[in-house]
């Protein structure tokens, strides 16, 4: 893995691709505009299932913000801005 993960979320978040059935090789996270900002790339860009997705929310305590973008060469590219969810249940 070239940009594993560095923090407890990230360590959950890839635990979950794993239990999904994912090829952890193609999960990276990297920084997004600062260092405490962090993404999710899947595979070169590509789209997460949307079932994936609320999954990975639900049991991380998540959520994911697609970060979509366009690139002549590559076509549309996606990435997952991870945003700690503090909504905690009463």
């Amino acid at each position: 893995m070239l940009y594993p993960p560095i923090n407890k979320i990230e360590e959950k978040v890839l635990l979950l691709f794993k239990l999904l059935g994912h090829d952890t090789i193609h999960i990276e996270f990297k920084n997004s505009g600062g260092e405490t900002n962090r993404c999710i790339k899947y595979r070169y860009w590509e789209y997460l299932d949307s079932d994936d997705i609320v999954y990975i929310q639900e049991n991380a305590n998540i959520i994911l913000k697609p970060i979509e973008w366009e690139d002549e060469d590559t076509g549309n590219n996606v990435s997952y801005h991870i945003i700690p969810n503090n909504d905690e249940e009463e």
